[in-house]
């Protein structure tokens, strides 16, 4: 699969063989740690904790392999930021950079890299699957936990490499013909505010659901904010989901910005397939992980059915009065 991958996009040799040994190497380590037991059990949340430092991971990659040759090679970042094509994908570079420092404290302050730490969905996914065949496990445990979740992180990144060489082309021909320039456009402008809007957003939201749940089990009040067991207030009260909303836009926005930095049209077939194979297929495996996290919620917490009735699923909106959502509860209920 990481062969295939590989091969749909243009790398010349150095890259190719480079890009395939990290692809490779990681799910090698990955799904062979997925086979250690720790702590008296096996633990299949290896790639949850490469999912906040690989992106940068390829990014620095690519920044060592395409860094322009002597005596251009004292450029901040590989690039001449004195040109917009260069600004462009420094940004898009940076922007990586803090989404992996953002998503790597997160992750920290919540435990996740504890030695026996482990998301709690794998647990009931493991379930269903053990019902039903200990070898489906085992192959999804390696194509889809490992290979398929790593070659996404690759697809993510990957029109930040394409903004890169894009640069790199155009810095050298501005060189050669100072009279051609690549000005910032207002639609890129506006795209690189939202790409840093959205960071501070998931950030809050982040924050927001790790106060609650240290304050859920520290505290032995009957306070209503912690009654219900589930996070709904502050940007929750708007979203189910603000901090995956946030994800996904974060990501579709990157790749717009670097298809249009790029001069590339996202009309066309070669667009859609190099800048947004990623977030598309980043959004179906949120919506998949979404509909899981929600039927785990359903079934510990009552009141997150009427949850569901009065706050959007992931788009912030405005919620339901609490009159409108007992008469859904009412209709629903009838059927």
């Amino acid at each position: 699969m990481i062969n295939c991958l590989l091969r749909s996009f243009p790398l010349d040799a150095a890259e190719h063989n480079a890009v395939g040994a990290l692809l490779w190497a990681t799910v090698g380590g990955s799904w062979g740690l997925t086979l250690v037991r720790i702590a008296g059990r096996r633990n299949y949340s290896i790639v949850d904790r490469l999912w906040p430092v690989l992106p940068s991971a390829f990014v620095l990659l690519w920044m060592a392999l395409l860094a322009p040759q002597p005596p251009q090679n004292s450029k901040l970042l590989f690039l001449d930021l004195g040109s917009a094509a260069g600004q462009k994908a420094a940004v898009a570079q940076l922007l990586v950079f803090v989404w992996t420092l953002r998503l790597t404290f997160n992750s920290v302050r919540r435990g996740d890299y504890a030695w026996d730490a482990e998301d709690y969905r794998w647990a009931y996914v493991r379930r269903w699957f053990g019902r039903r065949s200990v070898v489906a496990w085992e192959v999804f445990n390696f194509l889809f936990i490992s290979v398929f979740q790593i070659s996404l992180l690759y697809l993510l990144v990957k029109p930040v490499r394409n903004l890169t060489v894009y640069a790199a082309a155009t810095n050298s021909i501005q060189t050669q013909n100072p009279l051609q320039s690549d000005q910032w456009s207002t639609g890129e402008i506006v795209l690189a505010a939202s790409m840093v809007l959205l960071l501070e957003l998931e950030a809050v939201a982040d924050k927001q659901q790790y106060t609650f749940q240290v304050g859920k089990r520290s505290t032995t009040s009957q306070s209503p904010k912690y009654k219900a067991g589930f996070v709904h207030t502050g940007l929750w009260r708007f979203s189910r989901h603000p901090n995956v909303f946030c994800e996904q836009a974060f990501w579709l926005c990157i790749a717009v910005f670097c298809a249009k930095a790029a001069s590339v049209s996202l009309c066309s077939w070669h667009g859609v397939f190099e800048f947004l194979t990623g977030p598309a297929v980043l959004v179906a495996l949120m919506w998949g992980s979404v509909e899981l996290t929600e039927s785990i919620s359903r079934s510990k917490y009552p009141l997150y059915r009427a949850y569901q009735i009065k706050t959007s699923r992931l788009v912030p909106w405005l919620p339901w009065s609490n009159a409108r959502v007992t008469g859904e509860a009412h209709k629903r209920l009838a059927c």
